[in-house]
């Protein structure tokens, strides 16, 4: 840590990461065979943990900054379940779950219908929920997706994609079409009321 509280590179909350840097970021961070998904996250982890301190030292009154807190979570989020993917023999295979390696492409997923409702008001019973994504290893691209089917129709759809760049920075999106029972009811309410 530079004086003054600044992050240098590799560090994160002042603690070296072993995640390589410079030119050849890419190369070494799959060290177990079987474990790519969770190295793969991991190393994104890292690279993103810079920004915490940071993040969490900004204090403002405007509520328009107030988003920048969350924007460098949000694909993170989106994708930490990968890791559950290399451990399928742990947590077992219940829901559809499946993690297949061709040459340097790993891809894994889920496909499962709901049972009964769920704890939102959005998870009903009878949806249909996948997961799938693949990890190409000699690029070090990550594309993940998720989606919920309700009656045929796509209700919810979140999207990832997360490369990671020879010199060890990420570059990410995510993006989001949620479907919500809550906001409907509130938008016919008001159209009602109008």
């Amino acid at each position: 840590m530079k004086e003054g509280g600044q992050i240098e590179a590799g560090e994160t909350d002042g603690v070296k990461d072993d995640a390589p840097s410079g030119a050849n970021a890419s190369v070494g961070i799959y060290k177990t065979a079987g474990s790519e998904l969770s190295e793969f996250f991991t190393a994104f982890h890292n690279a993103t943990g810079a920004f915490e301190g940071p993040v969490n030292k900004l204090t403002t009154d405007d509520f328009e900054l107030f988003d920048v807190g969350m924007d460098y979570l949000s694909p993170g989020i989106q994708i930490a379940s990968i890791e559950l993917y290399d451990s399928l023999e742990v947590f077992g295979k219940n829901r559809g779950e499946y993690r297949e390696s061709k040459g340097n492409v790993i891809t894994f997923g889920m496909n499962y219908t709901r049972e009964e409702d769920g704890f939102s008001p959005d998870d009903k019973k009878g949806d249909v929920v996948v997961e799938k994504g693949s990890l190409d290893t000699s690029d070090n691209t990550l594309l993940h997706e998720i989606y919920v089917e309700r009656d045929g129709a796509k209700v919810s759809r979140s999207v990832a994609e997360v490369i990671m760049l020879p010199d060890g920075s990420f570059l990410a999106q995510d993006l989001s079409k949620p479907f919500s029972q809550i906001e409907i009811c509130f938008h016919k309410r008001i159209s009602r009321a109008i």
